[in-house]
């Protein structure tokens, strides 16, 4: 009976562990996801952002993230438009859907001057 209530709370516990992990695993593939698209905006500062969003969702390049649900958003800034801000989103869902609250939408952004 003891094993039941400790065995409850020991498999709970290491689940939890195991998607924060995941979670900070594809929060570091992000924000390598968005490098790359800063580097992308500063060898061509007027690249389009269907070529951004490519050469983002290579999916060579991406361990762990679904291309489809990696969001490329990219503005210039409203000073004279010497900067550009790449914002990426993810809609991160855990793997056991019926232990939590639901998706979490992790964020990188990097702003490249011109």
């Amino acid at each position: 009976v003891e094993f039941a209530i400790i065995g409850l709370v020991l498999i709970l516990g290491t689940v939890g562990t195991i998607e924060v992990g995941r979670a900070l695993f594809l929060s570091n593939e992000l924000a390598h996801a968005a490098d790359r698209a800063a580097r992308a905006v500063m060898l061509n500062f007027d690249i389009a952002e269907s070529d951004l969003t490519d050469a983002v969702r290579d999916q060579d390049l991406l361990t762990g993230l679904v291309p489809a649900n990696l969001q490329v958003a990219s503005t210039l800034t409203a000073s004279n438009a010497r900067f550009r801000n790449v914002e990426l989103t993810y809609q991160f869902t855990p793997m056991v859907s019926n232990l939590t609250i639901g998706s979490v939408t992790l964020t990188a952004t990097r702003m490249v001057a011109k």
